[in-house]
C-alpha cells in the first residue's frame, strides 16, 4: 500500500494561532511551518491505516525552551494524548525528525489528528510534513519512501525547466523588437526623412549676392530705389532622381522704399 506525503502547505491541514511560513533546502519541498505561540494547533482529518508527523529540531538559543508538542488522535478515544519533547543537538539543526507515529488504525472510518504547540520560554515547533498509509492518493510514493535527494532532484529539474523557458521567451521578445526597429529604420531612410539634411535647391528664388540688396527683396537692387526689377517667379524645382520633390519656399514679399 502506498504512503501519501502531506506537505505542511497542503490545504487539507487546518492551522489555528500564529504560524509563519519558513523552510530551507533541507526540508521537504523546501518548506516548513513554524510557530512560537503556545496553544497554536495544526489539524488534519484523514482515512488511513496510520499517520506519522515529521519536523525540524533547531539549535536552542540561550534560555530557550525545548520544542514540545502534544498529539491528540480521535479526541483521545483509543489513544491517550501523546507528548513530544525534542532532544536538541547543541551544534546543528536536525531534519526529518519523527514527532508522532500512530498505532494501527481502522480504515473504514475517518480519523482526526490535532498537533498542539506546548513549548515554554520562547520555544517553537517547526512542522515539515506528515505521511498517511491509506486512502489518500496525493503525492503517493512507494512504501519504502522517497529520499530527500530524489525529491530535491525532481524539484531542481522542474525549476530548471521553468527558468530555461523564461529565458527563451525573453530572448525571442528581444530579437522580435530588434527586427522591428531595423524595419522602421529602413522605411525611415527610404522616404528621405533621415537625420542628414539634403542640400537645398535654391532654384525658384534669387540668391542675395549683392551686398546692396535688401534681404526682403527677391529682385535685383543696384542702389537706386527707383530701379527695382521684377521678381523671379520660377516654378519650384523637381528632383527627377527621387520620388519626392525637394522643399520649395515661396519668394519673400517686396518692400518699396518711399
Amino acid at each position: 500500500m502506498a504512503i501519501t506525503v502531506i506537505d505542511d502547505r497542503d490545504p487539507i491541514i487546518v492551522y489555528t494561532g500564529t504560524w509563519t511560513a519558513g523552510g530551507t533546502r533541507f526540508e521537504s519541498n523546501f518548506t516548513a511551518m513554524v510557530t512560537g505561540e503556545k496553544g497554536a494547533t495544526a489539524t488534519i482529518e484523514f482515512v488511513g491505516r496510520n499517520i506519522s508527523v515529521f519536523g525540524t529540531i533547531p539549535v536552542l538559543q540561550s534560555g530557550q525552551g525545548r520544542t514540545t508538542a502534544t498529539f491528540t488522535l480521535d479526541d483521545a478515544e483509543s489513544l491517550p494524548v501523546t507528548t513530544f519533547v525534542a532532544n536538541h543537538n547543541p551544534n546543528e539543526t536536525q531534519y526529518y525528525i519523527p514527532m508522532f507515529r500512530s498505532p494501527q488504525l481502522l480504515e473504514d472510518r475517518a480519523h482526526k489528528l490535532i498537533m498542539t504547540h506546548e513549548s515554554d520560554n520562547g520555544g517553537q515547533v517547526t512542522f515539515d510534513y506528515m505521511t498517511v498509509q491509506g486512502a489518500l492518493t496525493r503525492y503517493a510514493v512507494p512504501e519504502s519512501g522517497m529520499s530527500a535527494t530524489a525529491k530535491m532532484a525532481i524539484i531542481g529539474g522542474v525549476l530548471g525547466g521553468v527558468i530555461l523557458l523564461l529565458l527563451g521567451l525573453v530572448t525571442a521578445l528581444l530579437l522580435k523588437q530588434k527586427r522591428a526597429t531595423a524595419q522602421r529604420s529602413a522605411v525611415y531612410n527610404h522616404t528621405g526623412h533621415s537625420d542628414t539634411k539634403a542640400p537645398m535647391n535654391t532654384s525658384g528664388f534669387l540668391a542675395y549676392q549683392d551686398h546692396h540688396q535688401s534681404p526682403m527683396n527677391t529682385g535685383s537692387f543696384n542702389g537706386n530705389p527707383s530701379e527695382i526689377h521684377s521678381r523671379n517667379l520660377a516654378s519650384p524645382s523637381i528632383n527627377r532622381q527621387g520620388s519626392v520633390p525637394t522643399l520649395y519656399r515661396p519668394p519673400l514679399p517686396e518692400v518699396h522704399e518711399s
